[in-house]
Protein backbone atom coordinates (compact mmCIF):
# COMPACT_ATOMS: atom_id res chain seq x y z
CA UNK A 1 0.00 0.00 0.00
CA UNK A 2 2.84 2.18 -0.04
CA UNK A 3 2.37 5.63 -1.83
CA UNK A 4 -1.02 5.35 -1.00
CA UNK A 5 -2.95 8.41 -0.09
CA UNK A 6 -6.36 9.11 2.15
CA UNK A 7 -7.62 12.42 1.94
CA UNK A 8 -4.16 13.47 0.08
CA UNK A 9 -2.43 12.44 3.25
CA UNK A 10 0.03 8.79 2.68
CA UNK A 11 -1.92 5.97 4.44
CA UNK A 12 -0.41 5.05 7.84
CA UNK A 13 -0.55 1.68 9.87
CA UNK A 14 -3.68 3.03 11.40
CA UNK A 15 -5.85 2.96 8.24
CA UNK A 16 -4.83 -0.78 7.65
CA UNK A 17 -6.87 -3.52 9.08
CA UNK A 18 -4.80 -5.48 12.18
CA UNK A 19 -5.28 -9.41 12.77
CA UNK A 20 -8.69 -9.37 14.77
CA UNK A 21 -10.09 -6.02 12.67
CA UNK A 22 -10.06 -7.41 9.21
CA UNK A 23 -13.50 -5.80 8.22
CA UNK A 24 -15.79 -8.64 7.26
CA UNK A 25 -19.72 -8.13 5.77
CA UNK A 26 -20.96 -7.30 9.12
CA UNK A 27 -18.22 -4.86 9.94
CA UNK A 28 -18.78 -3.44 6.72
CA UNK A 29 -22.47 -3.08 6.80
CA UNK A 30 -22.16 -1.53 10.57
CA UNK A 31 -20.21 1.29 8.68
CA UNK A 32 -22.55 2.26 6.49
CA UNK A 33 -25.50 1.98 9.39
CA UNK A 34 -23.78 4.45 11.71
CA UNK A 35 -22.44 6.76 9.09
CA UNK A 36 -23.79 10.22 9.82
CA UNK A 37 -23.19 13.80 8.30
CA UNK A 38 -19.95 13.82 10.70
CA UNK A 39 -17.30 11.79 12.57
CA UNK A 40 -18.72 12.97 15.70
CA UNK A 41 -22.36 11.86 14.88
CA UNK A 42 -20.91 8.42 13.49
CA UNK A 43 -19.35 7.52 16.27
CA UNK A 44 -22.33 8.79 18.57
CA UNK A 45 -24.23 6.55 16.41
CA UNK A 46 -21.83 3.69 16.96
CA UNK A 47 -21.75 3.72 20.38
CA UNK A 48 -25.69 3.11 20.65
CA UNK A 49 -25.27 0.20 18.93
CA UNK A 50 -22.64 -1.41 21.01
CA UNK A 51 -24.35 -0.11 23.50
CA UNK A 52 -27.23 -2.61 23.16
CA UNK A 53 -24.87 -5.39 22.62
CA UNK A 54 -25.91 -8.48 25.16
CA UNK A 55 -23.95 -8.74 27.98
CA UNK A 56 -23.80 -12.65 28.63
CA UNK A 57 -21.72 -13.51 31.89
CA UNK A 58 -19.10 -15.92 31.03
CA UNK A 59 -17.69 -18.83 32.34
CA UNK A 60 -13.91 -19.68 32.69
CA UNK A 61 -14.39 -21.85 29.41
CA UNK A 62 -15.82 -19.53 27.59
CA UNK A 63 -13.32 -16.37 28.82
CA UNK A 64 -10.57 -19.01 28.53
CA UNK A 65 -11.80 -19.45 24.58
CA UNK A 66 -12.73 -15.61 23.67
CA UNK A 67 -10.73 -13.30 25.70
CA UNK A 68 -8.48 -11.47 23.50
CA UNK A 69 -8.95 -13.24 20.86
CA UNK A 70 -12.44 -12.77 18.76
CA UNK A 71 -12.04 -10.53 16.18
CA UNK A 72 -14.59 -7.67 15.64
CA UNK A 73 -16.51 -9.40 12.92
CA UNK A 74 -16.96 -12.56 15.18
CA UNK A 75 -17.92 -10.03 18.00
CA UNK A 76 -20.65 -8.52 15.54
CA UNK A 77 -21.82 -12.62 14.50
CA UNK A 78 -21.96 -13.54 17.87
CA UNK A 79 -24.11 -10.34 18.61
CA UNK A 80 -22.43 -10.58 22.66
CA UNK A 81 -20.11 -9.42 25.03
CA UNK A 82 -18.76 -11.89 27.58
CA UNK A 83 -18.60 -10.18 30.78
CA UNK A 84 -17.41 -11.12 34.34
CA UNK A 85 -20.25 -9.35 36.39
CA UNK A 86 -20.28 -8.58 40.07
CA UNK A 87 -17.58 -5.87 42.10
CA UNK A 88 -13.80 -6.57 41.69
CA UNK A 89 -12.55 -8.59 45.63
CA UNK A 90 -10.89 -5.33 46.97
CA UNK A 91 -8.08 -7.13 47.69
CA UNK A 92 -7.00 -9.59 44.86
CA UNK A 93 -8.77 -7.54 42.07
CA UNK A 94 -10.41 -10.53 41.11
CA UNK A 95 -14.01 -11.20 40.49
CA UNK A 96 -15.49 -14.44 41.57
CA UNK A 97 -17.63 -16.34 38.75
CA UNK A 98 -19.25 -19.76 39.07
CA UNK A 99 -16.22 -21.87 38.01
CA UNK A 100 -13.14 -19.76 39.20
CA UNK A 101 -12.16 -16.25 39.74
CA UNK A 102 -11.44 -14.02 36.59
CA UNK A 103 -10.48 -10.16 36.56
CA UNK A 104 -12.94 -7.54 35.86
CA UNK A 105 -14.06 -8.12 32.15
CA UNK A 106 -16.64 -5.33 30.98
CA UNK A 107 -15.90 -6.30 27.21
CA UNK A 108 -13.76 -3.30 26.58
CA UNK A 109 -11.42 -5.28 24.58
CA UNK A 110 -13.93 -6.53 22.19
CA UNK A 111 -15.83 -3.15 21.56
CA UNK A 112 -12.66 -1.36 20.84
CA UNK A 113 -11.68 -3.71 18.09
CA UNK A 114 -15.22 -3.12 16.59
CA UNK A 115 -15.05 0.76 17.01
CA UNK A 116 -11.13 0.26 15.40
CA UNK A 117 -12.44 -1.70 12.67
CA UNK A 118 -15.73 0.91 11.91
CA UNK A 119 -13.91 3.96 12.33
CA UNK A 120 -10.93 2.66 9.71
CA UNK A 121 -14.08 1.84 7.31
CA UNK A 122 -14.99 5.60 7.47
CA UNK A 123 -11.74 6.98 6.76
CA UNK A 124 -10.27 7.63 9.99
CA UNK A 125 -7.05 6.10 11.88
CA UNK A 126 -7.66 4.13 14.27
CA UNK A 127 -5.74 3.18 17.26
CA UNK A 128 -6.39 0.31 19.92
CA UNK A 129 -4.63 1.50 23.73
CA UNK A 130 -4.68 -0.13 26.56
CA UNK A 131 -4.47 1.78 29.74
CA UNK A 132 -3.79 -0.87 32.83
CA UNK A 133 -6.74 -3.14 32.78
CA UNK A 134 -8.93 -0.87 30.61
CA UNK A 135 -8.73 -1.00 26.85
CA UNK A 136 -10.50 2.18 24.64
CA UNK A 137 -10.17 3.22 21.46
CA UNK A 138 -8.66 6.49 20.05
CA UNK A 139 -9.16 7.45 16.54
CA UNK A 140 -7.74 10.27 14.26
CA UNK A 141 -9.59 12.61 11.30
CA UNK A 142 -10.65 15.62 11.82
CA UNK A 143 -9.87 15.73 14.90
CA UNK A 144 -8.90 13.03 18.02
CA UNK A 145 -11.39 11.08 19.41
CA UNK A 146 -11.72 8.40 22.23
CA UNK A 147 -14.41 5.79 22.05
CA UNK A 148 -15.01 3.72 25.01
CA UNK A 149 -18.39 2.66 26.16
CA UNK A 150 -17.93 1.73 29.56
CA UNK A 151 -17.61 4.57 31.55
CA UNK A 152 -16.06 2.74 34.11
CA UNK A 153 -12.05 1.98 33.53
CA UNK A 154 -9.15 4.15 32.83
CA UNK A 155 -9.93 6.69 31.53
CA UNK A 156 -13.32 7.64 33.82
CA UNK A 157 -13.91 10.65 31.55
CA UNK A 158 -16.83 9.95 29.08
CA UNK A 159 -19.31 9.17 31.46
CA UNK A 160 -22.94 7.91 29.76
CA UNK A 161 -21.35 9.96 26.35
CA UNK A 162 -19.47 7.10 23.50
CA UNK A 163 -17.09 9.43 22.52
CA UNK A 164 -15.06 12.79 23.39
CA UNK A 165 -12.83 14.61 21.20
CA UNK A 166 -8.96 14.84 22.39
CA UNK A 167 -9.43 18.47 23.65
CA UNK A 168 -11.94 17.28 25.95
CA UNK A 169 -9.79 15.26 27.99
CA UNK A 170 -8.90 17.42 31.28
CA UNK A 171 -5.54 16.99 32.60
CA UNK A 172 -5.72 15.11 35.26
CA UNK A 173 -7.18 12.72 33.19
CA UNK A 174 -3.83 12.89 30.73
CA UNK A 175 -1.92 13.19 34.51
CA UNK A 176 -3.37 9.77 35.24
CA UNK A 177 -2.65 8.15 31.87
CA UNK A 178 0.91 9.72 31.67
CA UNK A 179 1.71 7.75 35.23
CA UNK A 180 0.46 4.33 34.15
CA UNK A 181 2.56 4.87 31.34
CA UNK A 182 5.92 6.20 33.18
CA UNK A 183 5.09 2.66 35.07
CA UNK A 184 5.39 0.46 31.90
CA UNK A 185 1.28 -0.38 31.48
CA UNK A 186 0.12 1.79 29.03
CA UNK A 187 0.12 -0.13 25.19
CA UNK A 188 -0.68 1.43 21.78
CA UNK A 189 -1.03 -0.39 18.31
CA UNK A 190 -3.60 -1.24 15.59
CA UNK A 191 -5.95 -3.52 17.42
CA UNK A 192 -5.93 -5.79 20.52
CA UNK A 193 -3.89 -8.61 18.71
CA UNK A 194 -0.84 -6.23 17.69
CA UNK A 195 -0.28 -4.97 21.31
CA UNK A 196 -0.32 -8.74 22.95
CA UNK A 197 -3.73 -8.94 24.84
CA UNK A 198 -3.97 -12.30 23.22
CA UNK A 199 -5.38 -14.46 26.26
CA UNK A 200 -6.69 -14.43 29.60
CA UNK A 201 -2.65 -14.63 30.95
CA UNK A 202 -2.43 -11.32 28.80
CA UNK A 203 -5.02 -9.75 30.87
CA UNK A 204 -2.40 -7.43 32.81
CA UNK A 205 0.69 -7.89 31.35
CA UNK A 206 0.05 -7.86 26.81
CA UNK A 207 3.17 -9.37 25.25
CA UNK A 208 4.23 -6.97 22.75
CA UNK A 209 6.67 -4.81 24.87
CA UNK A 210 7.31 -2.89 21.67
CA UNK A 211 3.65 -1.17 21.76
CA UNK A 212 4.79 0.53 25.43
CA UNK A 213 4.15 4.25 25.40
CA UNK A 214 5.67 6.71 27.68
CA UNK A 215 3.49 9.27 27.99
CA UNK A 216 0.50 10.59 27.20
CA UNK A 217 1.68 12.83 24.33
CA UNK A 218 2.85 9.66 22.66
CA UNK A 219 -0.99 8.70 22.33
CA UNK A 220 -1.27 11.89 20.03
CA UNK A 221 0.80 10.47 17.64
CA UNK A 222 -0.53 8.78 14.69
Amino acid sequence: MHGEKKHGEPLTKYHKPGKVTKPGNLIRSLAVHVKGPSELVSLQNLGVVLRDLKKIEGTMPEFLRSYGKRTAEQVLSEGKLIVAKGKADAGTGLIRIQDGEIPPIRGCVDVANVAIAVGRLLGMQAKFVRVYNHSFAMLKGEEIYLFDISGTGFPKVLGKNSVVTLKEITSDVKNLIGKYAAEGQVYQGVDAHHVGLRGLETFYSPTNKKARVKTFADLELF
